[in-house]
C-alpha cells in the first residue's frame, strides 16, 4: 500500500509501502526508515528551538545599604560569544547602576543604595540587537543598620520613662547604659527597635545617667539625652 508525501512545518514526510520486500526483511527495511525520519524530525526542531540562555548573580545574596555588591551575567553560548555588555538600571530611580563589558562573563560591581531594592539588568552579546538580550529583574529587601537612634522623655503609669527608638532592618537591640559606665547593661530589649526605661522618682537627675546603644549585627550607633534635659 503506497502513500505520497505531505509537507509539515517545512519538512517533507515520506510515506513508504508497509509490504515492500527488502534485503532488509520487512521488519528491518520499517525501522531503518523510522530511524530516518526522527532523524530528521529531531534535526529540524533542534534548529528551530535553539536560542541563548542567560545566566544572572546577585552577589551577596542579601544587600545591606553602603556595603559592596556585584551583577553578573553569562551565557550558553561561550565561547562562541566571546563579548558579552550588562547594563543595570535602578527602577525607581530609572538611573544607570553601571554597565561593563567582558569576555564570556560581564561584572558589575556597585555601592548598595536604598533605590537597589528595584534594579532590572540587560545582557546582551550584541547591543546593536536587542532582541538577543536575556534580561533579569531583581527585587532586594535592603539590609541596614541602625540610624535615626533617638531618646525622649515619657510617663508610664504615672512614673517617668525614656524611651529609645531607632531605624533599622533587620530590628536591633536595644541596650540601656550608665553613662559612666557603658559596660554595665541595665536593661535590654530584643529585636524590637523600641525600649523604654522606667526612672526611679527617687532621683531626679537620672534622665542623665542613660546611653541607649542600638545594634543589628551590621552596625549600630549610640545615643543619649542632650544635655541640659
Amino acid at each position: 500500500m503506497w502513500s505520497g508525501a505531505v509537507l509539515l512545518s517545512g519538512v517533507i514526510l515520506f510515506f513508504i509501502p508497509n509490504q515492500m520486500v527488502s534485503p532488509f526483511g520487512i521488519d528491518e527495511f520499517s525501522t531503518f526508515w523510522s530511524e530516518k525520519i526522527w532523524k530528521l524530525f529531531f534535526h529540524f526542531f533542534s534548529s528551530q528551538g535553539h536560542s541563548q540562555i542567560f545566566k544572572f548573580e546577585v552577589q551577596p545574596k542579601e544587600l545591606v545599604a553602603g556595603h559592596s555588591a556585584s551583577i553578573s551575567c553569562s551565557t550558553n553560548d561561550e565561547p562562541e560569544t566571546e563579548n558579552l555588555t550588562i547594563l543595570c538600571q535602578a527602577v525607581s530611580t530609572q538611573s544607570l547602576i553601571n554597565s561593563h563589558i567582558g569576555k564570556h562573563i560581564a561584572q558589575i560591581n556597585f555601592t548598595v543604595s536604598f533605590q537597589h531594592d528595584n534594579i532590572t539588568c540587560l545582557c546582551c552579546p550584541d547591543m546593536n540587537d536587542t532582541k538577543k538580550c536575556g534580561k533579569k529583574h531583581f527585587v532586594h529587601r535592603i539590609k541596614y543598620s541602625p540610624r535615626n537612634t533617638q531618646i525622649y522623655k515619657g510617663e508610664q503609669e504615672g512614673n517617668r520613662t525614656i524611651i529609645c527608638e531607632t531605624d533599622s532592618d533587620p530590628p536591633a537591640n536595644l541596650t540601656w547604659e550608665r553613662v559612666e559606665k557603658p559596660n554595665e547593661d541595665v536593661k535590654s530589649c530584643i529585636n524590637i527597635n523600641r525600649c523604654v526605661l522606667v526612672l526611679d522618682p527617687k532621683w531626679p537627675d537620672e534622665l542623665k545617667w542613660y546611653s541607649c546603644l542600638a545594634n543589628n549585627g551590621i552596625g549600630e550607633e549610640r545615643n543619649s539625652l542632650p544635655h541640659g534635659e
